[in-house]
């Protein structure tokens, strides 16, 4: 009978020990009590401990060994990127639905790599968030910041905040791939960024079950090779920054995270024609001023019509033979000299210039094909005996829509005479790999920046 006893209480603790592991629900020890499994499997190993003879209390002094590890590591916070919100889980309340999207936002959703809240330290590639429960209403002319918070979230190249690039994946597609309820809840989490948050269930603006049965592409070379083609024979590593590798110039983003916010087609594009899309912070230009000054640099970000330049560097040769040392020491005391009064006066390179939309010089403009495409956005022009000057609302082949006092002008581009306008044209310092790019090597690329998702092997750094 004993013994009979002892193969039970034996068997209970293998099972209660499975049901932990897989996470299963709590055993009733009476109608309305409830334990959980863990405490089930303490009580069956301190049993077997107890009754069972040398043998088969090593064998439970095993599986307490294994059933410790599991519990710590259920205690241990878990190092994931976010936890997914299924249907039930949460109760549709605005504090839960905001708590939850908060989560998804600075977890699951990425959001956070991209977007600020507030006043940042660094630029961010994406608009600042700071009152979007708000201001999110004004930018879609009869559309409630709701819908254009979901418009946002399903369709973001829809509508591009100015200055910013069509960087923003779809957050309902892989990578990212949020459920409709993580996304409902990130949509109120920003509405109650200066709003009140709206609960009610969201009709998605496209037809997912349709979209969604376009089968994902997956990359299809061998990351290891990509990682070489990357760091030896492109050398990407010089202007990118990967994990904590040391970048020279750091003229690009940040690549640690690009495979788990972008997609395939956004990598392969970047690729083959870098100024398809820019990353805010990162668009190259250069300006001329009314005063006849010209600035190369980086627009790092714009603050409403003022533009914050980074001048450029100037790259210097290196004197790789080591010849000349004691010059190259004078030099560079005068060299430093030069410097601190050019820091005076702030113009040293890599410094930041402020740049007012008004002071950017009218260049003549003969060519009226895609002006706004060619980076002219105010114009100045003759239209039959009267003067016309705005920014540029509109274009299409034929027509350009100006914006005049308190109304828009839409007039026809053979009507136009003696334009001018102001120009800010953004290009991406990163050259074309299109030519230079085997297949085999295009592909490996991808496939290695497919797999950058925010830890980095040490060999890739």
């Amino acid at each position: 009978m004993l013994q009979a006893i002892k193969i039970l209480i034996f068997a209970f603790l293998l099972v209660s020990l499975g049901a932990f592991i897989v996470g299963a629900a709590p055993f009733p020890l009476a109608d309305q009590d409830l334990l959980p499994w863990s405490v089930w499997v303490f009580l069956a190993i301190c049993a077997n401990m107890a009754l069972w003879q040398k043998l088969m209390r090593v064998a439970t002094f095993t599986l307490a060994v294994i059933w410790g590890y599991a519990l710590l590591g259920n205690l241990i916070p878990q190092s994931s990127s976010g936890p997914r919100v299924a249907v039930g889980d949460i109760e549709r309340t605005p504090e839960a639905f905001v708590a939850a999207g908060k989560t998804i936002f600075y977890g699951s959703g990425k959001c956070s790599t991209c977007h600020v809240i507030g006043a940042s330290a660094t630029t961010p590639r994406c608009p600042d968030l700071s009152g979007i429960g708000i201001s999110g209403g004004g930018r879609r002319d009869g559309m409630s910041t709701r819908d254009y918070l979901v418009e946002s979230m399903y369709l973001p190249e829809a509508y591009l905040v100015k200055g910013y690039g069509n960087i923003m994946p779809p957050v309902w597609k892989p990578p990212i791939a949020l459920s409709p309820l993580e996304i409902e809840t990130l949509v109120a989490f920003l509405q109650s960024l200066g709003g009140e948050p709206d609960v009610t269930a969201i009709v998605p603006p496209i037809d997912i079950d349709t979209a969604a049965a376009v089968p994902e592409r997956g990359p299809q070379g061998d990351p290891e090779a990509g990682r070489l083609v990357f760091v030896e024979e492109l050398q990407c590593n010089k202007c990118h920054r990967v994990g904590a590798a040391e970048v020279a110039l750091e003229v690009g983003p940040n690549l640690t995270e690009i495979g788990a916010l972008n997609t395939l087609d956004y990598m392969e594009e970047s690729i083959l024609d870098p100024n398809a899309k820019i990353v805010q912070g990162y668009g190259s230009t250069t300006l001329s001023l009314t005063n006849g000054e010209q600035l190369t640099g980086r627009l790092v970000r714009e603050e409403g019509d003022t533009l914050v330049l980074q001048l450029d560097v100037e790259e210097e040769d290196d004197d790789d033979w080591g010849w000349g040392e004691e010059e190259d020491e004078e030099e560079d005391e005068e060299e430093a000299e030069v410097e601190e009064v050019a820091e005076d006066d702030g113009e040293a390179d890599g410094a930041e210039r402020l740049v007012q939309r008004r002071d950017l010089a009218l260049l003549p403009i003969a060519d009226m094909r895609s002006i706004s495409a060619r980076g002219y956005f105010w114009i100045s022009a003759v239209v039959g005996d009267k003067n016309v000057s705005g920014p540029i609302e509109g274009e299409d082949e034929v027509s350009l829509t100006i914006g005049s006092a308190d109304t828009t002008l839409t007039i026809a581009k053979s009507d136009l005479s003696s334009v001018t306008g102001r120009r800010l044209l953004l290009q991406s310092k990163m050259p074309k790999f299109d030519d230079v790019i085997t297949v085999r090597q295009f592909r490996d690329l991808v496939a290695y920046l497919a797999s950058l998702k925010g830890s980095v092997p040490e060999s890739v750094e």
